[in-house]
């Protein structure tokens, strides 16, 4: 009932017997049943055809759609450009016949303008005598798409619509094509984060001495302009001298970039020496006062009003998990966290914390080496909560950067312990 009378709102407004397409804008709520609402508006000839909008791979409501309906989406709205090309969803749609429409193709809220100036896209409309948004559109015309970048301007109106008197070549797509940072959504809890982030403890702790302060901010600025929107910290990452250096760190260099990222950091641990050399004991303290002090603290560092992801670092195991999940549901209520995890999760704990509060992602040691936890997944997909993988690389061994002769300063760096090296 309330779709066609949205509908019949619309007809009003367009001052028009029909609409042309008519987008489901969000796969969120009873889509299903929205969906069978709207089949009724194309049987009544109030809809000519029918489209979504904002879908990932992983929607399992786009497959219902798919099996269910009786009139198919003929179209697929999505962000898509060369940072953020949408490759599964792409190959998902393809066998339907389902033409895709690119909103922000050229450079949406994890672009901010990086686009315009990337320097591929910039020789390239150099060589061609256009601007650098009539190249990426051009790139999104020869892929098959269809563009609405949106306007006011008349001169860029104009400049978007003279895009059909030149052609890139193969080699110049595959260029464009090369700049593709994919994008993930956590599980069914609709933070979306670049799909390979950026763990930034190394440069405070852990991995020998803190890093230089001014290469570490310039160096956060360029991975956000490469398209990396997927930062991770904690409170613990740092010296016996600043123990809290590495979220003091990002608060400062990402400041400017805010509203362009996502930023993990975590609660619940203290070390039992810090100021001494080599690895600590981990002492876990989930109590409710600690977290609540440990969230202001890192706002307070990171520069923020809020915590787009706050993981409990470790199970503390003189706290259940309710009473965890309890204090994650105060703050996001109140604004001052968005999403919440748990680092080295085991099932138990992540089903009873998920019932009182939706656990959004797992952050576990994960990688070639180090499977052991490959036992969660089916428990995960169950629930809709998102994977995240620390240490994909084994600490480093899996590159080419180390030998059986490299050494580590027992120090600072925690490998000078670690068994693999």
């Amino acid at each position: 009932g309330k779709t066609l009378k949205a509908i019949d709102e619309m007809l009003a407004r367009l001052q028009t017997d029909y609409i042309d397409l008519l987008y489901v804008h969000q796969p969120v709520g009873d889509f299903v049943g929205a969906w069978k609402d709207v089949e009724k508006a194309v049987a009544m000839g109030k809809v000519r055809a029918l489209g979504i909008s904002n879908f990932d791979a992983n929607d399992e409501v786009f497959n219902k759609i798919m099996s269910e309906s009786t009139v198919k989406p003929a179209v697929l709205q999505i962000e898509c450009h060369p940072y953020a090309q949408r490759l599964a969803m792409r190959e998902k749609v393809k066998p339907y016949g389902i033409h895709i429409t690119c909103w922000f193709p050229l450079g949406g809220a994890m672009s901010n303008g990086a686009l315009l100036k990337d320097p591929t896209i910039m020789k390239i409309a150099e060589s061609h005598g256009k601007t650098a948004a009539q190249v990426i559109l051009r790139w999104h015309i020869q892929e098959g798409f269809s563009v609405i970048p949106g306007a006011t301007n008349p001169d860029y109106i104009e400049e978007n619509i003279r895009i059909f008197d030149f052609e890139l070549t193969d080699g110049e797509m595959a260029q464009i094509g090369s700049l593709n940072m994919e994008y993930r959504v956590l599980g069914l809890s609709g933070l979306r984060v670049s799909a390979v982030g950026l763990g930034c403890m190394g440069m405070s702790h852990a991995y020998g001495a803190p890093a230089d302060k001014e290469k570490m901010t310039e160096l956060l600025a360029d991975a956000v302009e490469m398209g990396y929107a997927f930062f991770d910290t904690a409170e613990m990452y740092g010296t016996s001298d600043r123990p809290h250096d590495n979220e003091e760190l990002l608060g400062k260099a990402l400041q400017r970039f805010r509203d362009r990222v996502v930023i993990a950091t975590k609660f619940g641990i203290s070390f039992d020496s810090p100021e001494a050399g080599d690895t600590h004991t981990v002492i876990p303290d989930s109590r409710p006062v600690t977290i609540r002090c440990s969230v202001e603290g890192s706002l307070r560092r990171l520069r923020t009003d809020r915590i787009d992801l706050y993981y409990q670092h470790r199970i503390d195991p003189e706290v259940e998990p309710e009473e965890v999940a309890c204090v994650m549901a105060d703050l996001i209520r109140e604004g001052k966290i968005l999403h919440w995890g748990i680092s080295e999760a085991t099932e138990e704990y992540l089903r009873r914390a998920h019932k009182v509060c939706p656990v959004t992602a797992v952050q576990n040691r994960y990688s070639m080496m180090a499977r052991r936890h490959e036992e969660l997944f089916p428990v995960l997909e169950e629930l809709g909560i998102g994977f995240v993988a620390f240490s994909p690389l084994a600490n480093g061994l899996l590159t080419d950067c180390y030998t059986a002769d490299t050494t580590f300063d027992p120090a600072t760096d925690y490998r000078a312990s670690m068994p693999q090296f």
